[in-house]
């Protein structure tokens, strides 16, 4: 069956509220949408990562995430010896070029949350208003992606620009990453710079009404907290480190000063998707 055609089953047998559920919010089935992304990791480099990313939707909430962090927390939250776990994590494929994240939309609340992972297994969350239509500049120009029909739509976000198309086929308003508030799911968003793209592969519904995603302790700081956290974690990397520490690099033992440049260059490298 096409992926078009799976589609329009799925939604054949919800009724469709203007949030693309029925008001029955216990028997509401999750939606799940996968989308193929690709970012460029480091800025010096032209090397992609590629990997799925999912949108997990509910009546009222939405759960982004890459399907690395997702396979990593549900380690995290098995009954199994500490030393298992980390080999269990250590088979996780390209778990260090995914995204470190999960964003979180509350659309009662016209909120998101982004849970981010600081450090290793150490989480902080900030909230932010939800995107609305009036953040978007829609046109008339449509083309098919995945056998749907769909409309683009431009903003600006973060320091970058960004293009979407959506489809007026899947009507509800959500899409991958924080953004949303066009008239139906975005199905292909790509930065203006083609650094980061996400693309709709694959949409279904799940037998629970449960967003099956474990969701780790965290602490909540303003999104200006955060910035500056990381911001001091680029100007001194050591402070995250107690102790002294020694690495050699090509039977060198690099000075503290020299350890200190060559991971703040690490963190400067970084294409974070957010430029400001």
């Amino acid at each position: 069956m096409s992926l078009k055609n799976t589609i329009k089953l799925i939604f054949f047998f919800l009724l469709l509220s203007p949030l693309g559920f029925s008001q029955d919010k216990k028997n509401n089935p999750v939606i799940l949408v996968s989308y193929a992304t690709k970012y460029k990791i480091n800025k010096s480099s032209n090397y992609y990562s590629k990997f799925n990313s999912k949108l997990f939707i509910s009546q009222t909430t939405s759960i982004f995430i890459d399907e690395m962090l997702d396979s990593s927390l549900h380690i995290n939250s098995m009954d199994i010896p500490s030393l298992e776990k980390a080999k269990k994590k250590d088979n996780i494929p390209n778990k260090s070029h995914g995204f470190n994240f999960m964003v979180v939309k509350d659309a009662e609340k016209s909120e998101l949350s982004t849970i981010s992972e600081y450090t290793n297994n150490l989480f902080f969350s900030y909230s932010e208003i939800m995107m609305e239509e009036k953040n978007w500049n829609i046109y008339n120009d449509t083309t098919t992606i995945s056998g749907l029909l769909s409309y683009k739509a431009e903003t600006h976000y973060a320091g970058r620009s960004w293009t979407a198309w959506f489809s007026l086929e899947i009507p509800i308003s959500d899409g991958p990453y924080k953004f949303s508030g066009l008239p139906g799911l975005i199905v292909k968003l790509e930065s203006s710079d083609g650094e980061y793209i996400f693309k709709l592969n694959e949409i279904k519904k799940l037998q629970s009404s449960f967003i099956p995603v474990q969701i780790p302790q965290y602490k909540i700081v303003s999104k200006q907290k955060y910035k500056d956290m990381r911001q001091s974690l680029i100007d001194n990397p050591l402070s995250l480190f107690s102790g002294n520490m020694i690495v050699t690099i090509e039977g060198k033992e690099l000075s503290e000063d020299e350890l200190k440049n060559m991971l703040r260059k690490d963190l400067l490298n970084k294409n974070n998707i957010e430029l400001d």
